[in-house]
């Protein structure tokens, strides 16, 4: 054995001790009492005192930016036993034609974002995790895209358990940045990453195409934590489709066509969305329409009540509703800043929060919105079982469109609206030209009808306010 490998093998004994561990750890999923999501231990995978440790290029791998390294990166990975080993890229440059199968138990260690790069010149994926391939680590790589019109960064559609991806850089794909969709992945934690350029408005359906992160099918039990997501043309920086035990949480995601983060579909189940920084949605739309341009978007149905917890994020400069719920959710601790930033972007629709049947309202603060603060609107639908409660609403309607700052309808033959209780917010303005017209109002139209229980009670709406409460003659006040 040469002098330089005995070398790299001292080096890197030292970092496997801290490598994440095969195995997850008991603690397995936390059940929260009212809210969602999923955390695991710190790491996923526990390594034996001795694993098997190779180099790319010793598989003759040169790292040049020039060479088609995809022969010998693939050899490399090959090369390890059933029992699996790291796979380890010095500082270069490796270009790639086709994407690199990740086999079973294999951790592909590079030496850090921007100093060891794969980028793929060939519209392919980078990297593909092999079938059931479980047990590894992604770390300290860039996977560059090349500014193709196709490919994902990452790709992983079979039951892969046990997988950390951090440290790493996805950039300047056509596709997606990260998938993870399949009934049998679970275990996942993405962390610390960067991504950013993902899919383009070249693609002919960027909307389905151009997700930053996208998690779907099924999947269940994913972290995802302090990652930066940004210039995403697809739905949104994280996209979620039928999963369950997901914990999105301390992202930073920003500069986007539309969403930063959308819960879509039937099958989602305990989400928690936490301490997120969101701003700049629809930075990047050049539609003309600010549909879609939302901060957060919950749109799934079928749901059970309050699967879905949002909690102590800070959104600001969203082009459409701040956040949008379709389903039962908690929403408690957010502050919102400026919805509706964008006012060459057309759209009614610039709340601060909109909600369905069955939230808790809570404690956010939403200031500064194109429409209204907080939304309960029951078009042709059953809604009952909300609290709003304690939250600060400040300069609603700066467009001098709907500047109400709590507004509940009831809207159409088949509307119902009832059990709502709206109780101590603050509601006012805190400029010099005020603009909220309207404090709380609750109404019906077009044949709604609204219920015996609903309470308007406690409020305290500052003087600038022209019309502090517009309630219907039903709704009670004591």
């Amino acid at each position: 054995m040469s002098k330089v490998r005995l070398s790299l093998l001292a080096v890197l004994l030292v970092t496997i001790i801290s490598l994440p561990l095969f195995a997850m750890k008991s603690s397995g999923c936390i059940v929260r009492e009212q809210g969602a999501g999923y955390k695991a231990g710190s790491d996923n995978i526990t390594r034996a005192a001795v694993v098997s440790i190779i180099n790319v290029k010793e598989f003759g791998a040169k790292g040049d930016g020039e060479t088609d390294d995809t022969a010998a990166l693939q050899n490399a990975v090959d090369s390890l036993s059933p029992g699996g080993g790291t796979v380890v890229f010095p500082p270069g440059t490796y270009i790639t034609k086709d994407q690199i199968t990740v086999r079973d138990k294999v951790s592909l260690i590079g030496s850090g974002i921007n100093v060891t790069v794969i980028k793929n010149i060939n519209n392919t994926h980078i990297l593909r995790l092999d079938d059931g391939a479980s047990d590894l680590i992604v770390r300290g790589l860039t996977l560059d895209g090349n500014k193709g019109i196709t490919g994902y960064g990452i790709l992983a559609v079979t039951a892969n358990k046990n997988i950390t991806i951090e440290s790493c850089k996805v950039c300047n794909t056509g596709s997606i940045g990260i998938l993870f969709s399949n009934p049998g992945i679970e275990n996942i934690i993405i962390r610390d990453n960067i991504l950013s350029d993902i899919g383009s408005s070249r693609i002919e359906h960027a909307g389905y195409e151009g997700n930053g992160l996208y998690l779907g099918g099924g999947a269940g039990r994913i972290q995802v934590y302090r990652n930066s997501i940004s210039r995403v043309y697809g739905h949104a920086c994280v996209f979620m489709a039928g999963v369950k035990d997901i914990t999105v949480s301390d992202n930073h995601l920003f500069d986007t066509r539309y969403r930063a983060i959308q819960c879509f579909g039937n099958g989602n189940r305990n989400v928690l969305i936490e301490n997120n920084n969101i701003y700049n949605t629809g930075a990047i739309n050049d539609s003309g329409e600010a549909l879609g341009c939302n901060g957060i978007l919950i749109d799934s149905s079928d749901a059970p009540p309050r699967s879905f917890t949002i909690r102590g994020n800070t959104l600001a400069n969203i082009g459409e509703n701040g956040i949008e719920c379709w389903s039962g959710a908690i929403i408690e601790g957010n502050t919102i800043d400026r919805t509706g930033y964008r006012s060459d972007l057309a759209g009614d629709s610039k709340e601060g929060i909109h909600i369905c049947s069955g939230s808790i309202v809570k404690n956010n603060t939403v200031k500064n919105t194109g429409t209204k603060g907080i939304e309960l609107n029951a078009i042709d639908a059953v809604y009952k079982d909300t609290v709003i409660e304690e939250n600060i609403i400040a300069n609603v309607g700066i467009e001098g469109k709907w500047q109400v700052g709590i507004r509940i309808v009831a809207d159409g033959p088949q509307a119902l609206v009832d059990n709502i209780t709206i109780r101590k917010n603050t509601i006012g303005d805190d400029q010099e030209y005020p603009t909220t017209m309207t404090g709380i109002n609750v109404f019906r139209t077009n044949g709604g009808l609204l219920g015996e229980n609903i309470y308007v009670q406690n409020n305290y709406i500052e003087g600038s306010v022209k019309s502090k409460l517009d309630l219907d003659r039903t709704v009670r006040t004591r």
